[in-house]
């Protein structure tokens, strides 16, 4: 990790997306796309990992966004959520939540407990750019807070 953090300069960290799937091939696919279209990404294999990365991290290197695959073993998407929006360090950073199985239930609980946005887990590279499209939205019109 500190060989990847040292090429995350400061000015890279607004676009810097932390990825957080069980699912090799998705988080491949996720973290290519992201970063052929600009983004720092980091990939990882759980919740329990994006958890006690972002405990690690020094508040100038936070991501500007968390993406997490709401089904992962372990310690799934929403219980990643309610321990970033508990916690005073890291309530700021925007989290997207996404699922094979995503309904307006789930969809409605997750963005009650704090997720900025919620989507169908994406497969295509439309539904991928679309994603970006609204990362890019939602980055263009956020401030930047890094207790």
């Amino acid at each position: 990790m500190k060989n990847y953090l040292a090429g995350l300069r400061k000015e890279a960290v607004e676009k810097f997306i932390l990825i957080a799937d069980d699912d090799e091939d998705d988080r491949f696919l996720m973290n290519d796309f992201f970063s052929k279209n600009g983004y720092k990404c980091m990939s990882l294999p759980s919740g329990t990992a994006a958890i006690h990365v972002l405990q690690l991290l020094s508040p100038n290197l936070y991501p500007a966004v968390i993406l997490l695959d709401y089904y992962m073993p372990t310690i799934n998407g929403e219980e990643v959520l309610t321990f970033l929006k508990k916690s005073e360090r890291l309530k700021h950073i925007p989290v997207v939540i996404y699922s094979t199985e995503m309904n307006e239930l789930l969809r409605r609980r997750l963005q009650t407990l704090g997720a900025t946005e919620c989507f169908s887990k994406v497969v295509q590279i439309n539904q991928l750019n679309n994603l970006k499209d609204k990362i890019e939205k939602l980055l263009s019109t956020r401030r930047f807070v890094h207790s």
